[in-house]
């Protein structure tokens, strides 16, 4: 799952979020920080641990 576009629409996605198939079939997410109130409603609702990777953007 990508997520980008800003995050003013995550709180409006949490309501359709299916959290209990997210802990059974976990999935990748990408994002920037756009999709911080998503992976805390998943790390809070799956008690699933996440993996974060990063990567410096050379200026």
């Amino acid at each position: 799952m990508v997520l980008f576009g800003g995050g003013e629409g995550g709180n409006e996605l949490l309501p359709y979020i299916d959290f209990e198939n997210i802990a059974t079939h976990p999935k990748i997410v990408c994002s920037y920080s756009d999709g911080t109130t998503i992976l805390n409603a998943i790390y809070t609702k799956t008690v699933m641990t996440l993996r974060f990777f990063f990567k410096e953007i050379e200026p």
